[in-house]
């Protein structure tokens, strides 16, 4: 296994992790950390599941020790902070740059699964990048903030 293979997402979760650590105060962090195991990690390993196990789309390669039912150890642990992060820096008064925003994550999503498909960590039908991935990418974004909205005063 190349140690690119082998360092690239426990590299970006320590980043992430480090990053929410520093930037997102702990009685926040303590009351966001739900919705980012289930809008995150959950939610991940269900969108996994349909796309890989049932429709064949996706496929983890070359996953080595962090091979997880078929699944990638980190990221549902990577998705966790990402929404953490995504809610916590949520622009609440400004609806043009809420809109950016959540359109600017969603091509970051896309983006880092292009660079996991270039690790070779990942593969999926070449008609899945790049619009269908996104828009897959924007209904998650978007389902968090629909989830999220009535609760989002409390943080």
């Amino acid at each position: 296994m190349p140690v690119l293979q082998l360092v690239l997402c426990p590299a970006f979760l320590f980043v992430i992790i480090l990053f929410a650590l520093i930037t997102v105060p702990q009685g926040t962090l303590r009351r966001l950390f739900p919705y980012g195991v289930t809008l995150g990690g959950l939610l991940n390993v269900t969108k996994t599941y349909i796309l890989k196990d049932l429709l064949g789309l996706i496929h983890y390669r070359n996953l080595g020790v962090f091979d997880c039912g078929g699944q990638m150890f980190f990221a549902p642990l990577i998705w966790t902070f990402l929404i953490i992060l995504f809610l916590y820096f949520w622009p609440r008064d400004n609806q043009i740059l809420a809109g950016a925003y959540f359109l600017a994550w969603a091509i970051l999503a896309a983006a880092f699964g292009q660079v996991l498909k270039n690790a070779e960590l990942f593969a999926c039908e070449p008609w899945l990048y790049p619009l269908p991935k996104f828009l897959i990418f924007a209904g998650r974004f978007a389902l968090t903030i629909w989830v999220v909205k009535p609760w989002r005063r409390r943080f």
